[in-house]
């Protein structure tokens, strides 16, 4: 697992069936224990489930190795059996090594394959996400619905403005399109409105990433939401002031830019009674 970028632990799983499997490998008892030494060291930080030791330097196999005093293959085994039973999340980062390797291969051939123009590292979140889903049937279900896509825009944007920018900067396709088909499972599962109602919590509470594990929560708020006959959370609003947030784009339909809404608007909003 050479390159491990961040290691993410999961909440909103079923233990049951998971336990079970690991019950029967060799080893049983020794993973088991390491994943309840990870839940507790995860109670330690406040990275939104990442193990990270400062802004810019995650965990690695052998820091937690020293940490929970184990050997190093346990923790290898432990972290391949989580993230096969999908209880964590593991990004990587190509090391040095790795892309010499890639660029020796790319020079051996005669023609070379065309850099993918979906990707570009050094670009904003949000137009990677412009570029990875524009034309891209895979994503129509965010593309295809206005109130889906701005709220998924707005995430882009709070990411691109959050600090420290290489903890929240998307950097590789495969983890932004990761994100976008999560959204859309969720989607298919809660609807729409839960979803928007998770992006926007997390972007209000300025979190690094999206709290999933309270969809139920989000959900039951999604519902009471679409028993209101006219389903706008907005309605209460004066139309002067409403009319000056749209505007200023601070209200796309029917979510709130967080990047552009100022203290003074939010606590209006708020004296309103609209939950935000």
């Amino acid at each position: 697992m050479s390159g491990v970028k961040w290691i993410r632990i999961k909440t909103n799983i079923s233990l049951d069936a998971k336990f079970k499997q690991i019950d029967t490998m060799p080893d049983a008892d020794s993973i088991e224990c390491m994943w309840f030494k990870l839940i507790r060291f995860s109670g330690r930080l406040i990275n939104d489930g990442i193990f990270l030791i400062n802004d810019k330097m995650a965990y690695s196999e052998q820091m937690l190795s020293k940490e929970f005093n184990r050997p190093i293959e346990l923790i290898r085994k432990a972290m391949n059996t989580f993230y096969k039973l999908r209880m964590i999340d593991i990004e990587y980062e190509e090391s040095d090594m790795e892309k010499q390797i890639v660029a020796s291969k790319t020079s051996d051939k005669a023609k070379p394959e065309k850099e993918s123009t979906h990707f570009v590292k050094l670009r904003t979140n949000e137009q990677n996400f412009k570029a990875i889903i524009a034309g891209n049937e895979s994503f129509s279900a965010i593309s295809s619905n206005s109130d889906f896509y701005n709220s998924v825009l707005m995430w882009m944007q709070h990411k691109d403005g959050k600090l420290p920018k290489a903890q929240n900067h998307y950097n590789s396709e495969l983890s932004m399109t990761r994100l976008l088909n999560q959204m859309i499972r969720y989607a298919d599962k809660f609807g729409i409105t839960a979803v928007r109602l998770a992006i926007d919590s997390a972007i209000s509470a300025n979190y690094m990433g999206i709290v999933w594990n309270r969809m139920d929560e989000f959900k039951k708020d999604a519902d009471l939401a679409s028993d209101d006959s006219s389903n706008d959370r907005f309605s209460v609003l004066s139309a002067d002031f409403r009319a000056e947030l749209e505007k200023s784009g601070v209200i796309v339909n029917q979510a709130i830019n967080y990047a552009k809404l100022t203290t003074e608007q939010a606590d209006k909003i708020r004296a309103a009674g609209v939950t935000i």
